[in-house]
């Protein structure tokens, strides 16, 4: 007896001290099976079939004979029909009360044979080729009581009026009894399935007979089914929780979401369709070409979160687009778009669209350079020269783009008032006035750093120039490529994307 529970144990049993001298001793008047036991004897006990507050000590048996099925109600044992020999042998459940929201849940006592038959030709709203899944209940109504069945699941918190089974059972909507038509209060005992029919009306043996307590879901009716694609083996699973499927016709282990650990799932195709189970996902695809991802609409869940990541790192060049099934919106546009490389979008359902919680731009930087390709002579008079540096950058959102450069340029003669300028787009956005000025008998030479511009910039393209604005004199200024003075001539854009 060494590690059993008490609801193991298949009777009221009572053992020496040695766990080894069964002895049946029951009193007839024990009806709370609560004795106690002096001496060095010890007492153990339970109900054939632990009580759940709905249905104790039930069990079906189901045979076909000539197309008809016949469903019986038994003991747990399957085999024994009801009887009033003893606590042992009845059948119990607790019934809603006769009237609606009103009175005390009433436990009531079956203690004889019943059955119900589902004749030849019944269909009970089953197609050919369809599995039927009968559910089957206790009913009462008044002092008439007994077995109804019926293709959807009934509720037992209000009255079903049943109909009187016969060969013309048909309608899926609709519970039969064994021989009641009128109201009744019904409590489900179990379901048999018969899988595949081949001729719909003529039963076939069952492949599932399934006793004992059915739950039902507080917004409606939908039962509680077998867990399906369980493994032959549990010793992966451990810690994992028990969920409805993606098709919510089953049962499937997910691993438990926690502060530090989420599902992950790797998207290395060009398509993706999100599934309940999953949590954050790495879009690896963005390496080879763009991705589409989509919300289903059976995920419109309040709370439910999803975390997408480009772990391809090319999304400025491969976006990543998130849409949704239906309807829904993401922060109300139809679409939301993951385009910075290595970035990651955050979203949250109310229960009827998306909203982003965060999004997170690579804090990678880009670096786009330019270099003068030779040295060139600024146009003279106020001209300014488009024969500088140029760059052309895209931004993906509107952002900051930090800009830096070295300009070197020496001055032949005379007096000299040259600018080094940043146009942006046919704008100038920055100036130095600051350059030095040169004499007959003096050349000077000069390297300047342009460290640290800020340009803020829309989303999209844009065109970046370095040029020179050669004022006045005599003497020319030269404008190197070459690292002579320092370095060479040149500009670069840093974007954080």
């Amino acid at each position: 007896m060494a590690g059993k529970r008490i609801s193991e144990l298949s009777a009221r049993t009572e053992f020496d001290s040695a766990c080894n001298l069964p002895v049946e001793t029951l009193p007839a008047n024990d009806p709370d099976l609560t004795q106690r036991v002096t001496g060095e004897h010890v007492s153990a006990f339970t109900n054939l079939k632990p009580f759940t507050g709905v249905v104790r000590n039930v069990g079906l048996l189901a045979t076909v004979d000539a197309g008809a099925l016949t469903i019986a109600l038994k003991q747990s044992d399957g085999e024994s029909d009801p009887s009033a020999d003893s606590v042992h042998s009845v059948v119990e459940a607790i019934f809603r009360p006769e009237v609606a929201d009103s009175g005390a849940r009433e436990r009531l006592v079956f203690d004889e044979a019943l059955s119900i038959t589902i004749p030849s030709g019944a269909t009970l709203g089953y197609a050919n080729g369809e599995d039927a899944k009968i559910f089957v209940y206790l009913y009462r109504s008044g002092a008439s009581r007994g077995l109804a069945v019926s293709k959807g699941q009934k509720s037992p918190e209000v009255p079903v009026t049943l109909i009187a089974i016969s060969s013309g059972a048909d309608d899926g909507d609709a519970a039969y009894s064994d021989a009641f038509d009128g109201e009744a209060g019904l409590v489900c005992i179990g379901y048999v399935e018969v899988l595949a029919i081949t001729t719909a009306g003529t039963w076939t043996a069952p492949d599932i007979v399934y006793a004992g307590e059915i739950l039902l879901s507080t917004g409606g009716v939908s039962t509680f089914v077998d867990l399906t694609d369980a493994p032959d083996s549990f010793a992966s699973q451990a810690g994992k929780l028990v969920a409805v499927n993606e098709d919510e016709d089953g049962l499937e282990f997910v691993s438990p979401s926690s502060s530090n650990i989420e599902e992950v799932t790797t998207v290395n195709a060009a398509t993706y369709d999100v599934l309940s189970t999953d949590h954050v996902l790495l879009v690896t695809y963005s390496a080879t070409g763009t991705c589409a991802i989509e919300l289903k609409t059976a995920q419109l869940v309040a709370g439910r979160k999803i975390k997408i990541k480009d772990a391809g790192g090319l999304a400025k060049t491969n976006p990543i687009t998130i849409s949704t099934e239906g309807a829904e919106t993401i922060d109300g546009a139809a679409t939301a778009v993951i385009n910075a490389n290595f970035g990651a979008i955050e979203l949250i359902c109310d229960g009827a669209n998306w909203f982003t919680l965060a999004v997170k731009p690579s804090k990678r930087p880009t670096v786009t350079r330019s270099n003068l390709a030779s040295d060139f002579t600024p146009t003279p008079v106020n001209t300014i020269n488009d024969t500088g540096v140029q760059l052309d950058i895209t931004t993906v959102a509107d952002e900051v783009v930090l800009l830096q450069g070295y300009a070197g340029i020496t001055i032949a003669s005379g007096y000299v008032g040259t600018q080094f300028l940043i146009d942006i787009d046919g704008t100038i956005v920055w100036r130095n006035y600051a350059l030095p000025t040169g004499t007959a008998s003096v050349a000077p030479r000069f390297g300047y750093p342009l460290n640290w511009v800020t340009a803020p910039l829309a989303a999209g393209a844009h065109t970046i120039k370095l040029q020179v604005l050669y004022a006045t004199g005599s003497g020319q200024p030269v404008v190197k490529a070459s690292a002579t003075l320092g370095g060479p001539t040149y500009l670069a854009a840093i974007q954080f994307e």
